[in-house]
């Protein structure tokens, strides 16, 4: 382009960076951002929001940091999507203090007051950090400036539409927040008059969504895309729905919860600054990331004190987890990695309640406290562990042999760099190191998968994407170790099978871990 004579504006460095982050190639990313400089050419507030949302999303919260400060320096000023771009990704990082600091920034500094996107991420952080004070104070505040604009949760503004769009997805928003509020109010054992409370205001918000819903849908009943709309609001009201029922039977059939600092024997977070190399990780450490991301507090000294002791024999602060001293009975040790919000692993830790110990890693922190709280709702803490943390540094950091099961549900293929449809890193084939972005199921994984498993211990990876499966397959045979992976058997995935939409099921891999012959069979469900 400049040996051509042209020159770049900031819509060329926006729509680089775009697609070096859409690829996950972040460091390229920041390439073109400095090269944008080099030319005179201020990139503007997309491209640098466009950043800050790659970094936050690859759990790089202080680059991101780092990121906003040179566009502060550079006279770029953040806009509204800027902030909520950052709050998203201090939502998943459990960066409870930072979202404050932010919302404070923004209107202080900034002059972008918070809008409701900007009211929900907050919100769902104060209550992830047990701060529910300060949540509902939030709630209500950013409610009573509705009603200033003539908005209120009971009239018909528009003050909390969100990305989403309408009045039914506003409302219904507004009605998860009070459900938040209701469960961090149980979680902190707060008197139960106020989780009903928060629960009654949740109920009436969502029958006026249900009202919206109705009109919004007539309206668009003809246009495009109102069957995916519609559907998207109809999961939205059964996810809120089962999560309001979840509260409310807790409420009418359990004794009140445990103070916050005894129910977290059964929460573990990892610093996520450890080096690849797994480094020391002390009880202290741990206790420490309870208090920056899941709300516990310094108000109950003799209980955080036992908590302290159980974490120092956890962590024995030379880089290795004994996940035995987390459960008191010596059980087979299960776990599922990448675990999302938990549904399946509560419901497998209560179907094995006696016979196994459940644990189960996921490294957006949202996503934990919802799996955490879900386990003591339904009073399955006993037999799971959850665990906040990157599944590769949670595997090198876990006992040899100490594994008899490992489950990955679903999980996400590489994004590709380059051309073609090589096979994934690891699995022999011509694909280059750099050719994917940064994935859970590498051949690295797999060894530290090997390590941990017990000599019958067993892989077993669920997936819908067949050409994904014999990818991980033609891996796993490369790192081997692992027997029943390729020998013919029932439902064998065969090449060139194609599978008709009423055939569609979902596919298993079950590899077992071998010390002798590695082998490999793949499975339809």
């Amino acid at each position: 382009m400049l040996d051509e004579g042209l020159q770049p504006s900031a819509q060329t460095f926006g729509a680089l960076v775009n697609a070096a982050v859409r690829v996950g190639d972040l460091s390229q990313a920041r390439t073109w951002l400095q090269e944008s400089r080099k030319q005179g050419v201020n990139p503007g507030v997309v491209a640098y929001t466009t950043l800050l949302k790659g970094l936050c999303e690859a759990g790089q919260i202080k680059e991101a940091q780092q990121a906003l400060d040179d566009m502060l320096s550079s006279g770029c000023q953040p806009n509204i999507r800027t902030a909520n771009t950052l709050l998203r990704g201090f939502r998943r990082a459990g960066e409870v203090d930072a979202s404050l600091e932010l919302l404070r920034r923004m209107e202080d500094e900034w002059g972008v007051p918070p809008d409701a996107t900007s009211c929900e991420y907050a919100v769902a952080l104060l209550c992830q950090g047990l701060r529910v004070k300060a949540a509902r104070a939030l709630l209500k505040r950013s409610s009573a400036k509705a009603a200033g604009a003539g908005s209120a949760e009971g009239t018909e503004g528009s003050a909390f539409v969100t990305w989403e769009g309408g009045k039914a997805a506003a409302f219904r928003n507004r009605a998860s927040l009070w459900t938040m509020v209701a469960e961090a109010s149980l979680l902190c054992n707060e008197p139960r008059v106020r989780a009903r409370r928060a629960l009654k205001r949740a109920r009436l918000l969502r029958r006026k969504a249900a009202k919206w819903q109705k009109q919004e849908r007539q309206t668009r009943e003809a246009g495009p895309g109102a069957s995916s709309a519609g559907l998207f609001a109809e999961f939205k009201e059964r996810e809120l729905a089962r999560r309001a029922a979840l509260i409310e039977d807790h409420l009418e059939s359990h004794d009140a919860l445990e103070a916050p600092a005894k129910h977290m024997t059964r929460l573990l977070a990892l610093p996520q600054d450890i080096p690849d190399e797994a480094g020391a990780v002390s009880g202290q450490a741990l206790l420490l990331e309870l208090q920056r991301s899941f709300g516990l507090r310094g108000d109950q000294p003799t209980a955080e004190a036992k908590l302290l002791q159980r974490l120092n024999a956890i962590a024995d602060g030379e880089g290795q987890l004994h996940l035995d001293a987390v459960f008191r009975d010596v059980l087979p040790l299960k776990v599922e990695l990448c675990s999302g919000e938990g549904e399946w692993v509560c419901a497998q830790a209560a179907a094995d309640a006696g016979k196994a110990s459940w644990v189960c890693v996921e490294n957006r922190r949202d996503r934990v406290f919802r799996t955490f709280s879900r386990a003591l709702l339904t009073g399955v803490c006993k037999n799971l562990c959850v665990v906040a943390a990157d599944a590769a540094v949670f595997l090198r950091m876990l006992a040899p042999g100490s594994v008899a099961y490992m489950y990955v549900n679903f999980p996400e293929p590489p994004v590709r760099r380059g051309l073609g449809d090589g096979e994934i890193e690891g699995s022999g084939a011509a694909l280059g190191a750099d050719a994917a972005a940064p994935h859970l199921l590498t051949a690295e994984t797999f060894r530290s998968v090997r390590r941990v498993l017990s000599s019958d211990g067993m892989l077993l990876i669920h997936s819908d994407n067949v050409t994904y499966l014999r990818q991980l397959a033609a891996s796993l045979d490369a790192v081997g170790g692992f027997a029943n992976v390729s020998d013919p058997g029932p439902g064998i995935v065969r090449d060139g099978l194609r599978l008709s939409a009423a055939q569609h099921k979902h596919i298993i891999m079950h590899c077992r871990h071998c010390s002798k012959a590695p082998a490999a069979r793949v499975g339809m469900e």
